[in-house]
């Protein structure tokens, strides 16, 4: 893999590379004008203060880490490139971003239909990735495996940190894996928490370790909506079915970003609670669970590899096409411009 990005970007960087670089120190630009993207702030926001501007390469010497962090981060990088040699393009490609947290190669178009429509954290590896991976894990020790309960819950409590590097270390993954290993670890020692104050440790805990990702807006959103969801927890008990209770988690999910959605992007779509009502099971019981599945392709004959890949293509195909023709037709967003923070506590 690193053959390949060297040949696209002369100063490719493994990760956890330590560097030494010769080069001019600068300020990030700012905006000059009302409303225009600040891109010094942008970065401040992210803990950087100052650019350095690198003319040659070979003022760039880097010599790759040997720690820990950087062999599971290059173990990740080897499950990209493997997805680019053995699979279907359009199958790789989201089987990067939905198992490994990489959404470049997904087309701006499409992140930006789901961007749109509200379904944007179906691309951010979150509490609904890391629970099909845990259950997938649960029921391979359990049933293939003979392992007790304990055992299991033993194995993916430490598998858990290393899953959550793996699937590209973003806030919102962080969240769902140490809210997971502190019930385990309550559970071990027959206690409980609130999930409430699981919520609370973690939101802490997080900013501790960097403070800078309050600004960042997966870590805003997944940490509201779950925050809303607990508190919405005795609501979701008086359901009497399940897409009862499917539509008012939706229904929850949805009105709880509506001001960071006004805030960041100045509109909101009425219908993506809808919309997420249908799309969210498709990609839980389907799509993400065959990601994981083509784990798995690389080791079986091709003829049942290419039958795999038509079926899945021809149902995901068919099922972005209607979300597209559902924009092109059926978009009626509420254009709210930026509303402010008293508005915001009010709503």
């Amino acid at each position: 893999p690193d053959e390949l990005k060297e040949k696209s970007s002369p100063f490719f960087l493994p990760e956890r590379a330590n560097c030494i670089v010769t080069g001019r120190r600068q300020l990030p630009k700012e905006a000059t004008n009302p409303y225009q993207f600040d891109y010094r702030k942008y970065l401040y926001n992210q803990g950087i203060y100052s650019e350095l501007i690198v003319q040659d390469r070979e003022e760039l010497i880097c010599k790759p880490s040997s720690s820990l962090l950087a062999k599971v981060y290059q173990i990740r990088a080897s499950f990209i490139h493997k997805a680019e040699e053995n699979l279907h393009p359009s199958i790789a490609k989201w089987q990067q971003a939905l198992l490994f947290g990489h959404t470049d190669s997904l087309e701006t178009s499409v992140k930006e239909l789901f961007q749109r429509w509200g379904l944007s954290h179906l691309l951010a590896i979150s509490g609904l990735h890391v629970g099909i991976f845990l259950a997938i894990l649960y029921f391979a020790f359990i049933r293939t495996f003979q392992m007790t309960r304990e055992k299991a819950q033993c194995l993916i409590f430490l598998l858990l940190p290393f899953y959550a590097f793996i699937a590209g270390g973003e806030p919102s993954v962080w969240r769902a894996s140490l809210m997971t290993m502190l019930l385990l670890l309550f559970s071990f020692k027959h206690g409980s928490l609130h999930r409430l104050d699981l919520l609370s440790i973690v939101f802490i805990a997080l900013l501790l370790i960097d403070k800078h990702l309050i600004f960042h807006i997966g870590f805003q959103f997944s940490f509201l909506v779950t925050f809303g969801l607990i508190l919405s927890a005795q609501w979701f008990q008086q359901s009497h079915s399940k897409f009862q209770l499917a539509l008012k988690i939706s229904f929850i999910a949805q009105m709880m970003i509506v001001p960071l959605q006004m805030y960041y992007f100045y509109y909101f779509q009425p219908l993506g609670m809808i919309v997420n009502l249908l799309i969210v099971p498709y990609f839980s019981f389907i799509v993400i669970p065959t990601m994981f599945a083509s784990l798995l392709l690389y080791v079986l004959p091709s003829l049942v590899q290419k039958v795999f890949e038509s079926l899945f293509l021809w149902l995901h195909q068919f099922v972005l096409f209607m979300l597209e023709q559902l924009d092109r037709y059926f978009s009626l967003p509420f254009m709210s411009g930026e509303i402010n923070l008293l508005l915001a506590s009010i709503y």
